[in-house]
């Protein structure tokens, strides 16, 4: 018998010791991430564990997709080009589908404060969205896609969506002080997300390659892609053909409400629109804020 392997002998069984230390090290090790996991269970809010409970529920926690994003950053977008898909390839659909459509087939959202979470559509993805920075209630997803966008071009954006919301004060806010004091919490945003997903997709990147960025999405996602459903999809889906379907539909509102929203949801989509918009010594401003942070995103003047 060698020297150098002490072992543990039973009536009927010689185990090595070293089998045991190891395996009790995997046991305990197991216990430990458990042990985290019910304290992050525990410390998470009532709504956050509800959207675990339902997923765990319902046997899809391993099928579920998250889709996080800051608001103004594409992901009203990425959901028509994702369920346009489905539609197409389930009910051979030649139409995009309606705000009213969408929102009925992926109905689920939450944020820090609440939550809409009901049963999700049969051959449809197990998506849920959120505009949340980052919580732990992200692990529990299978899969975690975070969308980014040049943050002067969502403030911008996010703006203008604010000067058509009903009571809102934003008109008596110069548009380069708002981006100015917004800008940290997008930072915080993109910050807190960019290292704890699976999937990362910049708009800009988007805009110039639809086809690939999405074939790319899908195929990380585990979503066998066939091509003409999907080139049709993303033409469906196109920035003149949501907006087409809005004014037809009179849902130009888009997600928002009907009675405290004035005027069209979808803009222009437009990459790079702060240039003509905001004044150089922001631009200058926002770009070493960016980089204190050590974000590499290009604000060219």
């Amino acid at each position: 018998m060698s020297k150098s392997t002490t072992i543990l002998s039973t009536s009927s069984n010689v185990v090595p010791v070293r089998f045991i230390l190891s395996f009790g090290k995997k046991v305990a090790r197991k216990l430990k991430i458990l042990r985290h996991n019910i304290r992050d269970y525990l410390l998470m809010p009532p709504h956050h564990q509800f959207i675990v409970q339902s997923l765990e529920k319902q046997g899809l926690q391993e099928q579920s997709i998250l889709l996080a994003g800051h608001p103004k950053s594409g992901n009203t977008w990425t959901r028509f080009v994702i369920f346009n898909y489905f539609n197409i390839l389930l009910n051979d659909a030649d139409k995009t589908l309606t705000y009213v459509q969408l929102s009925e087939l992926q109905q689920q959202v939450f944020n820090d404060n609440g939550i809409i979470m009901r049963h999700f559509m049969p051959g449809f993805p197990i998506l849920v969205r959120t505009h949340s920075p980052y919580r732990k209630v992200f692990r529990y997803f299978g899969r975690v896609i975070f969308l980014y966008r040049n943050p002067l071009d969502v403030l911008i954006s996010l703006y203008r969506v604010e000067e058509k919301r009903t009571g809102q004060t934003v008109k008596e806010i110069p548009i380069d002080a708002f981006v100015l004091s917004r800008l940290p919490g997008w930072i915080w945003h993109y910050t807190s997300i960019i290292n704890r997903c699976d999937v990362i997709m910049r708009y800009e990147d988007m805009r110039a390659d639809a086809y690939g960025e999405f074939n790319r999405l899908f195929h990380a996602l585990g979503i066998e892609v066939q091509e003409h459903i999907l080139r049709q999809s993303l033409e469906l889906s196109s920035f003149e053909n949501i907006r087409r379907m809005g004014r037809e539909t009179n849902q130009q509102y888009g997600s928002h409400h009907l009675y405290t929203f004035k005027g069209e949801f979808t803009r222009s989509g437009q990459v790079k629109q702060y240039q003509g918009v905001l004044k150089t010594e922001t631009i200058q401003a926002c770009q070493e804020m960016l980089r204190r942070q050590k974000i590499e995103i290009d604000l060219s003047i």
